[in-house]
């Protein structure tokens, strides 16, 4: 009998081992597929951008960043930019290269930056970066630990497959749920077995135009879930959000939204409506007072206060914007990332050393404060040309719709660009260059 036993505790371990074996298998394929597939890609990038460099007698101009500087092909903003420049004027011909690195953060792009100097020999280094960053102390005791972890720790870092499933995560926890499948994926709690029943009545009834049932439903819900915190109630009031903006009630899309914040000051959905609601009922104070509610909830959350300055700027309260974007300043600049700062500083020396003319951005919608206290400090900081293009895009979004310039909301008050938003920031950054220049 024990023999027996034993027998068959060999042959567990030996199946469980077996299934981590293929585990680690499929990872191992699909990071080399993804590795495989990335050289390929950047491979027809550094074609594409030898063509930019092997053009005679031009001033070459390296674009470095992430996706918001690589995407968009020959509508990015690097390719526009290029175009800019030389048809605005026939004195320099202008070559631009673009080094955006998708899902890349300020350490890949400091790691890639020999590399690039030595295939392009830029004249001209135009930096947008650091919004992929993770804060991480450099100082003391937490680096020492970061070296403990050695290579193993590094490798996981650079993992193709690791950054896919990460920023799926980030994806899913930064925009809003907007379909019955997201929904009824998460676990109902054992003591509400009827509840999936009641999501799916209150999904069909919406869908139906039949709103009174559905809010019914949706309210009951969540009663019942209160106890069980943000999700899925969040959800809940999304929805009902969305059936008051059918119905008209201007108010009670103001009261969910205002709910949302005050729990998830960056859930993208009540971001979205609250952008709108600011912008469609300009006379209304009601969205004040909800923003100025959800701010007491997170007094350190600097979206909030951005939100509430654009609000005011949309009803034409100039003083009152002014105070709110000052704060949400203020408190963007006391979260300087100190891996951002560190590596810009490396990235900053590299390119004085080699005399290469830097330009810095600020990213959309973002102030230039940001990246002036990031250089605060750094040797030769001071020598970089600072491009601001906060007050372009605000403009433009003032005037237009957010969806006009980005695509979505991954940064909390702004998104990768559509071709239209690439054109306002290639625009900014040629009319920089042009003026450095004295074009």
């Amino acid at each position: 009998m024990l023999h027996f036993g034993l027998a068959r505790m060999r042959s567990f371990l030996s199946g469980l081992g077996l299934f981590f074996l293929g585990i680690v298998i499929t990872f191992i394929f699909f990071e080399a597929a993804f590795r495989v597939g990335g050289a390929v890609y950047r491979a027809a990038a550094h074609q594409r951008n030898l063509t930019a460099f092997h053009q005679k007698d031009a001033l070459r101009v390296l674009c470095l960043g992430e996706s918001t500087t690589e995407i968009g092909g020959e509508d990015s903003y690097p390719r526009q930019l290029e175009r800019i420049l030389n048809s605005r004027q026939n004195r320099i011909k202008f070559a631009v290269i673009n080094g955006g690195i998708p899902g890349g953060n300020t350490d890949t792009i400091t790691e890639h930056l020999p590399g690039n100097i030595e295939n392009y020999d830029p004249h001209i280094v135009v930096l947008m970066m650091g919004i992929n960053d993770v804060a991480v102390s450099l100082d003391g005791k937490d680096k020492t630990d970061l070296s403990r972890a050695g290579h193993f720790y590094r490798w996981i870092e650079k993992s193709r497959l690791v950054r896919l499933f990460t920023s799926l995560w980030k994806a899913k926890h930064q925009q809003a749920a907007s379909s019955m499948g997201l929904m009824l994926k998460q676990p109902i709690p054992k003591d509400r077995p009827d509840d999936d029943a009641k999501m799916r009545s209150a999904i069909l009834f919406a869908a139906q135009g039949k709103y009174g049932k559905a809010i019914d439903l949706y309210t009951d819900l969540i009663i019942r879930y209160k106890k069980y915190g943000t999700w899925p109630n969040a959800w809940f009031y999304r929805q009902l959000g969305d059936i008051y903006q059918k119905q008209g009630d201007f108010k009670s899309v103001v009261r969910n939204l205002g709910v949302i914040l005050e729990q998830n000051p960056r859930d993208a959905w009540a971001v979205d409506k609250a952008q709108a609601v600011c912008r469609d009922n300009r006379e209304d104070g009601l969205i004040i007072s909800t923003l100025s509610a959800a701010i007491e909830r997170n007094t350190a959350e600097p979206g909030l206060y951005q939100l509430l300055g654009s609000c005011y700027e949309f009803r034409g309260q100039t003083a009152s914007a002014a105070a709110a974007f000052a704060k949400a300043k203020k408190l963007r600049a006391a979260t300087i990332n100190p891996v951002t700062k560190e590596n810009y500083r490396r990235v900053i020396a590299v390119l004085n050393e080699k005399h290469i003319e830097t330009f810095v951005l600020s990213y959309p919608l973002r102030s230039l404060s940001e990246a002036t206290n990031i250089l605060e400090g750094i040797a030769g900081g001071d020598l970089a040309v600072q491009v601001d293009n906060e007050k372009v895009f605000k403009d433009a979004v003032a005037q237009g719709r957010y969806e006009d310039y980005f695509i979505d909301r991954f940064a909390g008050d702004f998104g990768h660009c559509t071709p239209k938003g690439n054109h306002v920031l290639a625009e900014n950054v040629a009319e920089a260059i042009l003026k450095a220049h004295k074009i």
